[in-house]
């Protein structure tokens, strides 16, 4: 789980590239490519972090690759 310095950092790359880019190397994937892949990760308790604007890992990885385009 990533902590709030490293998803800020995150989210700040990706909003300095307006959301366009090359690659996005992270250790989880979206909830609906776990559902293609019939996988589950252990759920992670975000009470370990000072994430208050997030619901879950999933919902926010799904955010992003809604928001993302890739340069070919």
């Amino acid at each position: 789980m990533p902590t709030t310095q490293e998803w800020n950092e995150a989210l700040n790359n990706l909003l300095q590239y307006d959301f366009h880019v090359d690659y996005i190397i992270t250790h989880d994937c979206p909830f609906y490519i776990k559902e293609l892949l019939h996988t589950r990760t252990i759920p992670c308790n975000l009470n370990d972090y000072t994430l208050p604007h997030l619901r879950n890992i999933d919902e926010v990885m799904d955010d992003i690759e809604q928001q993302v385009t890739y340069k070919l």
